[in-house]
């Protein structure tokens, strides 16, 4: 399992965030979302683990359909418990940087 920081974690999901539509879909294969992540972590299997995860939480709509061999169909959709998980990460940092203080 790859660990994640707070940090990386709000990274991914305003990368998620910044690129839904109004219905909250996100495209997977976009360029844009693709470099996101990049930044949030280098190793994309990382990037699938921590989407999966979220998944698992309720946080997103994640899914990777397809057979061996072929390109997965990817659903990615974000929803309102995707804005409150980033709340509940900025308030952690918050915490976490006015501890060092």
């Amino acid at each position: 399992m790859f660990k994640f920081s707070p940090i990386q974690e709000a990274q991914v999901l305003m990368c998620l965030l910044a690129h839904a539509k109004v219905d909250g879909e996100v495209n997977y294969d976009d360029d844009g979302v693709q470099e996101g992540f990049s930044h949030a972590h280098p190793n994309n299997n990382a990037i699938e683990s921590k989407l999966y995860e979220l998944a698992e939480d309720g946080v997103i709509l994640f899914e990777m359909i397809g057979d061996e061999g072929f390109k997965p169909i990817v659903m990615l959709r974000i929803g309102p418990k995707t804005h409150e998980r980033l709340r509940e990460l900025v308030l952690k940092i918050e915490a976490e940087r006015t501890d060092l203080a």
